[in-house]
This record gives structure tokens, sequence and C-alpha cells, in this order.
């Protein structure tokens, strides 16, 4: 529930801010450093091309040659893998959406960078990935980066159209989720996590999380 209403305040913000874009641009800034840290990549390889224009939330705008973009896709996804991230894959099939928006996925392991360049999703190169994190809910918190081209798109800067043919996001928290294995197919990590409602096991398989200790009223009220 938590995460469908943040997804309902993030499109409401963006149809507001849509109308209102201008010079809503920086060129050739990166993303903020709080962001980085927040997605835990904070080192993450700037993009290759001489412009690119920043939209102060999650996407950075570019023009490049179509071998240049996988590249650079490449040398991302071997920053990621030097990073050790207890996850790290790409998106699988669609888990559930609302009338067409609001859509989440499952977690899909990779075997290398290829199998990141999905053909389902606009050809982008999309990377999931998590440090075994888990929100107060108990379900895991996933980070996302998604390298896209597409037609040339016009973006407003300094009063001008600049045209734009690729484009970088990252996302902390995306909504992504494990699929779950058969009852009898769990395999119970050992380390246990403490949560405000109890306490939980995790399945190293699937991620799903079960109550090994619930805390009373009191316990609760403490946190």
């Amino acid at each position: 529930m938590r995460k469908i209403i943040s997804m309902l305040l993030l499109i409401i913000c963006v149809i507001a801010l849509s109308s209102c874009d201008g010079a809503k641009y920086k060129k050739n800034e990166w993303f903020a450093e709080d962001k980085l840290e927040q997605c835990e990549i904070s080192n993450l390889p700037t993009v290759t091309c001489s412009d690119y224009y920043y939209n102060n939330k999650d996407w950075i705008y570019f023009n490049v040659a179509g071998p240049e973009l996988e590249e650079y896709a490449n040398v991302v996804f071997e920053y990621l893998e030097s990073q050790n991230f207890e996850y790290l894959g790409t998106r699988g099939h669609q888990k559930a959406s609302l009338a067409g928006a609001f859509a989440s996925y499952y977690f899909k392991e990779i075997e290398s960078f290829e199998d990141c360049h999905t053909q389902s999703y606009g050809k982008d190169y999309i990377f999931i990935y998590s440090n075994g994190q888990v929100d107060e809910n108990g379900q895991m918190t996933f980070n996302e980066i998604i390298i896209a081209d597409f037609d040339n798109q016009a973006i407003r800067y300094d009063g001008k159209d600049i045209y734009c043919n690729a484009k970088i996001q990252i996302k902390y928290d995306a909504y992504y989720y494990f699929e779950e294995c058969e009852d009898d197919n769990h395999v119970w990590e050992e380390k246990e996590y403490d949560l405000a409602s109890g306490i939980y096991k995790r399945c190293s398989i699937c991620g799903k999380m079960e109550p090994v200790e619930e805390k009373n009223d009191q316990e609760i009220n403490k946190i």
C-alpha cells in the first residue's frame, strides 16, 4: 500500500511539473550526490558525450551513436558488478499494474551483460540491483538504472530546442519483487530481520519474508 500511494503521488507531481517544464534542465550537470548515494552508486560513470542535460530529477538526456550507447551501458554494468551487490539482474515480466499504469515487475536473474538488453521494453538496457536491504514491510529494496535510446526528442534549454536520442535514469526503491517459490521449496537464510512488526526470516531464493516472532503493542510503540 505504501508503494502504491508513493506511485500515485509521483504521477501527480509529474503531471503538475510537465506543464511548466521550461528551463528545468541543467547542462553538463550529473546526478545530484545525494541521489547517487541513496541509490548506492556514488561513482556511477558519466556519459561519454560532450553535452548532456539533467532534468533535476531522475533523467539525463544526451546524444550518442548506437555503438557508443552499448559501450557506455557495458561500462555501467561492469561498474555495478564491481560493487558486489547481493542481487544484480534485470526486469522480468510484469507483476501488476493499475489500468496500465503504476506497473510493478519481477526481478530477473542474469548471466551476462547481454541479458540486460531487453526487447520487451523499448530495447532498453535495464539494470536492477539490491544490497539485500528490506523496508519496514519486509519488502526488498531494489534500485533501477535504465539506459535507453529513441528517435530524436526535443527538450527545451536556454530558450532553444535541443534534440537528444538517449537518456539514463536512476531510481531508488523501484517496484520489483521476487517470484515466490512453492511453499515446500523455500531456502531460509540464517540471518533474521528486526522489523517494526516483529522478527522475520527470508527465503534466499524468492525473498519471501515470514514472521519468526511478532512484537507486542508495547514493543512496537517504543520504535
